[in-house]
């Protein structure tokens, strides 16, 4: 037997001799939900508590109005879906399964009428927006879409979700979260948390998602996948690459999450959210990071993790269609054409839900959903990160042609040639410029004379060739947080056309340039007077969020205090873990 250990975003599967199974409540899905969730927590070796908060097994026969919502509109989800969301029971419905146990069911059903859906009069819209996506809008499909919007909303913990997927072309089954108040503003902003979500045609797939960065289309997205194992219950990640490969083949790699029930689960706490099916650990991102997206023009993050230390509520959905099922990967679906092939290939076009579970400690009710939103954050415009750049270059052993200038060229200053001249530095050989550039990355050069004499290409292939595969063998520098000090950056000294210094330059003051200070400045000199300004840099360069595995992920394995060896106390750990749904 495996027994998967959850530390701190660590995925550890080991083999464990199980001497007293009574202990170990290992099954998902059976009896009744634990009162309490053990959250292990990243960068720690400790066990965050947190209560059963919400919990509905679809028992009672009904709907219960009290905790769900139908959202009821034509509107598309504004992914170009197809599908008219109803509050009709048959779209959506409780039922009992043979085994006794009652399961929530959201269904597809194709219009009838060539005209497409129609949402009835007796509908009461959703959308803010009835004119236009309720009145008269018409879907070739309709489904069901079901919140917890005004009952229950929740800021860190753990949701577990027992469903079994949908099979067929075009089907979008998702299990998500939605902030319940856009204290960042409106959509993706404030965020947006995938639990689950899959393809009708690769069933056998699921992601996890992060929606955040800006208001659209200013938006950004995290996400990773996995995929169930033929024949045996392993989840193991999966590719873009991959996912490329499978989306439009007719094999099935694995077992077929539309077949039986899984648990899909989400660990939220301040520091990392984490994605499981059936306890397999999948994904994982870290939330000690800026979330800001780099097209945006302005922020309303001023802290790290910001959009995730909101409120967020349940959302149970199947949609048809839309930006998920990309056209060059799945084909087009737009005409009647379409939806009668894919309709003929569905061979499930339900999503069952055994039950919802929500474990918190902090948790907005209906009296707190129902109060008015408040007034969203301004959007701060984004400041450019720049560093000031001294670029050095040793001359004094430079053999080419007679030169009287010596200039850096790169992708800062687009090749231009002449325009940054560097200065010679008394009484040595050595020229340098400094100046001003967002964080990037850069591939330069240096030159005499601009382009008219000496190119200071270095050996191809060498230690300081920035891009080996390219022809040209130049140097390049990376300018972030992690490179600079203080908004400084000082390069490295090289002889013009090599990776090190002239010998004959060791004991010169230059080389011994204090590179964790900045450059002796002339107070008289301001900030905006330095060598070089910027030319036409109008928008933030990329920052990729940190999704390096975490510090404890390298200790012993099973160690689950990090006292370095295997103990008593690690044991008492796992048992804890695994008696609270691991």
């Amino acid at each position: 037997m495996y027994i998967p250990f959850r530390w701190g975003g660590c995925s550890l599967y080991q083999p464990v001799v199980v001497l007293v199974g009574s202990l170990l409540q290992l099954a998902h899905g059976a009896g009744e939900a634990p009162s309490e969730y053990s959250l292990l927590l990243s960068g720690s070796n400790g066990l965050q508590t947190v209560p059963l908060v919400f919990e509905d097994d679809f028992n009672e026969g009904t709907l219960d109005s009290s905790k769900w919502t139908h959202e009821v509109d034509c509107w598309g989800g504004g992914n170009q879906e197809a599908q008219c969301y109803t509050s009709d029971p048959q779209n959506s419905f409780t039922t009992t399964l043979e085994d006794g146990s009652g399961v929530l069911v959201i269904k597809a059903i194709q219009s009838e009428d060539l005209g497409g859906f129609k949402l009835p009069d007796a509908e009461l819209c959703t959308h803010p927006q009835p004119a236009q996506f309720c009145d008269g809008a018409t879907k070739p499909f309709s489904s069901a879409r079901l919140t917890t919007a005004h009952a229950f909303a929740m800021r860190y913990g753990a949701v577990e979700i027992r469903a079994r997927l949908p099979r067929g072309p075009f089907l979008w089954p998702a299990l998500w979260m939605l902030p319940a108040q856009d204290v960042y503003g409106t959509w993706a902003a404030s965020g947006e948390i995938d639990i689950m979500e899959s393809r009708g045609q690769n069933p056998e797939i699921v992601s996890g998602a992060l929606h955040y960065g800006g208001m659209w289309p200013y938006n950004s997205y995290t996400s990773d996948m996995a995929y169930h194992v033929s024949d045996g219950d392993q989840i193991l990640p999966f590719s873009e690459d991959e996912m490329t490969t499978y989306a439009t083949s007719n094999d099935e790699i694995g077992d077929s999450f539309a077949t039986d029930f899984h648990s899909f689960t989400l660990e939220w706490e301040p520091k990392q959210i984490r994605w499981y099916a059936d306890g397999q650990l999948f994904f994982s991102k870290s939330l000690d990071d800026d979330f800001t997206s780099s097209s945006a023009p302005c922020t309303p993050y001023s802290e790290k993790g910001q959009p995730f230390d909101q409120h967020f509520y349940l959302i149970l959905n199947l949609a048809v269609g839309g930006a998920f099922f990309p056209g060059n990967l799945y084909g087009t679906f737009s005409s009647q054409a379409d939806y009668d092939t894919a309709v003929e290939q569905w061979t499930k076009a339900t999503l069952e839900i055994d039950y919802v579970r929500a474990w918190s400690s902090d948790v907005l009710a209906a009296v707190a959903l129902s109060a008015p939103k408040p007034v969203p954050v301004p959007c701060v415009p984004v400041s450019l990160q720049y560093v000031k750049v001294t670029f050095q270059v040793d001359m004094g052993c430079f053999e080419g042609p007679a030169y009287t200038g010596v200039f850096v060229n790169g992708e800062f200053n687009n090749w231009c040639g002449s325009c940054w001249a560097m200065d010679q530095v008394e009484g040595t050989d050595v020229w340098q410029i400094t100046a001003e550039l967002e964080y990037g990355t850069y591939e330069y050069i240096f030159t005499t004379d601009g382009w008219d004499g000496t190119s200071g290409t270095v050996p191809q292939g060498s230690t300081c060739d920035w891009n080996p595969a390219d022809v040209y063998a130049n140097l390049g520098i990376a300018l972030s947080e992690d490179t600079t000090t203080n908004g400084y950056k000082v390069v490295d000294l090289v002889a013009f056309g090599q990776c090190e210094t002239c010998d004959a330059l060791s004991d010169t003051p230059l080389q011994a340039i204090d590179h964790a200070s900045p450059p002796p400045v002339d107070p008289n000199i301001q900030a905006d007077e330095w060598a070089v300004s910027p030319p036409g840099i109008d928008e933030e360069s990329d920052s990729t969020p940190n999704t390096s595995v975490p510090a404890a992920c390298a200790s012993v394995l099973g160690d689950l205090n990090n006292s370095g060896t295997l103990d008593i106390f690690d044991i008492v750990l796992l048992v804890n873990l695994v008696s609270n749904g691991a």
